[in-house]
């Protein structure tokens, strides 16, 4: 006779003793939040808005440079933590994102794919903003450098035609 296995009992051995009962599935950890689409402030005072059930785009400031950070979060000990999946960018970047977006949106549209458009109205606007057009004509960009008011071969060019 061989010795008695350590592993469990399979489940029709389960089924057998237990009389024919069936459980319900098990119910999930905790229960699904609704997303909103409202501001919101987390533990550090950086505002966010939820995309979804664990995507944030967040505003904060690392080292006096503001950063646009759209990435997962998780929870650990009732707290909610950014994961590593995600990308935080500068306000140039995020600048030069929104200018290729109407692009992006031409070739999703070429390939089927139709975006609701945002309402940007001027009831939505705050009655105390104003663009801050000063800051950022003085900015200048490590790019900016390279910039030239005539094509290259005009400039480089001597010979009169």
């Amino acid at each position: 006779m061989p010795p008695k296995s350590k592993k469990r009992a399979s489940k029709a051995d389960d089924y057998d003793s237990d009389g024919g009962f069936v459980e319900d599935a098990p119910q999930s950890k905790r229960a699904k939040t609704a997303i909103s689409k409202d501001k919101q402030v987390d533990d550090d005072g950086n505002p966010y808005w939820e995309l979804s059930g664990k995507r944030r785009v967040t505003l904060s400031e690392y080292k006096k440079i503001h950063l646009i950070n759209i990435r997962e979060y998780y929870e650990k000990d009732g707290k909610t933590l950014p994961g590593k999946k995600g990308i935080s960018l500068s306000l140039e970047q995020f600048s030069a994102f929104l200018g290729i977006l109407p692009e992006v949106e031409e070739a999703l549209k070429s390939q089927g794919q139709e975006l609701p458009r945002p309402n940007y109205t001027q009831d939505e606007i705050p009655a105390d903003y104003e663009p801050e057009t000063d800051a950022a004509a003085t900015t200048t960009s490590k790019l900016d450098r390279f910039k030239y008011e005539k094509k290259n071969h005009e400039a480089t060019s001597d010979e009169e035609d």
